[in-house]
């Protein structure tokens, strides 16, 4: 059952990348359901219910729902879950304008990663890409505009590593964003734009 559960959740996540949420939702209500589900099985299974909020653009509830999970985690002692809750709050924060709260989030997550995660993982990676792309836009935000270029560059530098295309494509654009305002730069900014609408065409075939 144990192995059912694990698989449910992995199409889950498959579901959630696609963007189809409303079959990602039934599934999980019908896993959670599930006598076998573990305390670890409901946390994750929360936590794709706030992810699907945030991605459906419902931040308090994303944030509401986190909040909870992220307690439940400490008090079980599930480490990487509790890092995961505040990555997604800061990607959360992010997104409602709350830069400064963001940044500072992504900042402490960044100087714990390496106690979380092995740093030859791609796990590891993957979680540093994202905090470096959160760090950048908080910056530009901020008006911390020569951390900016140099903090996206090292997120797309790993992104690229690791393939991942969806990851590419969004700091591609953040780049594309922040150096267009240069006269200058007009070319390589496009060059960047470019690219990424490429990659998401890519990926849309692909789904």
């Amino acid at each position: 059952m144990q192995d059912s559960i694990d698989q449910e959740l992995v199409q889950v996540r498959k579901m959630i990348s696609t963007g189809n949420y409303i079959d990602a939702l039934k599934t999980l209500d019908i896993i959670e359901k599930w006598e076998k589900a573990t305390k670890e099985n409901i946390l994750d299974i929360n936590f794709l219910k706030a992810q699907i909020s945030f991605e459906l653009g419902q931040y308090q509830e994303a944030l509401k729902l986190i909040s909870k999970i992220e307690n439940e985690s400490k008090q079980l002692r599930f480490y990487r879950k509790c890092f995961d809750c505040i990555l997604l709050k800061a990607n959360i924060l992010l997104h409602i304008g709350s830069f400064i709260d963001s940044l500072n989030l992504a900042t402490e997550l960044e100087s714990h990663l390496d106690d979380v995660f092995d740093i030859n993982s791609i796990e590891y990676k993957q979680k540093k890409t994202t905090l470096l792309k959160i760090k950048g836009v908080s910056f530009r935000a901020t008006g911390e505009l020569e951390f900016v270029e140099e903090t996206l560059k090292k997120g797309l530098e790993i992104a690229r590593s690791l393939n991942d295309r969806f990851e590419i494509s969004e700091i591609l654009d953040r780049l594309a964003m922040f150096i267009i305002s240069d006269d200058k730069r007009t070319e390589e900014a496009l060059k960047y734009a470019k690219e990424s609408l490429q990659i998401r065409n890519e990926i849309g075939n692909d789904n």
